[in-house]
């Protein structure tokens, strides 16, 4: 099956826990983005210093290894 890796690893994670894996091959890259409107840049900034706020936060790791699991 071949679908958004976070996605098959929070599914894999929840419903097949040690049946399943996600094997780590990646086809292509793909980017994420959030669509803003024109003339504010300050909320571009603003979720800017919230995603690298919570990405530092050490809850961060706790939480994808929660929700994604392992990547072995």
């Amino acid at each position: 099956m071949v679908h958004d890796a976070p996605i098959l690893q929070f599914l894999v994670q929840r419903a097949y826990p040690r049946q399943l894996t996600v094997l780590p091959q990646r086809l292509d890259r793909q980017y994420y983005a959030f669509a803003l409107p024109e003339g504010r840049p300050e909320l571009r900034e603003a979720i800017d210093h919230a995603l690298l706020e919570a990405i530092e936060d050490p809850r961060w790791n706790a939480q994808l290894q929660r929700y994604l699991g392992t990547d072995e």
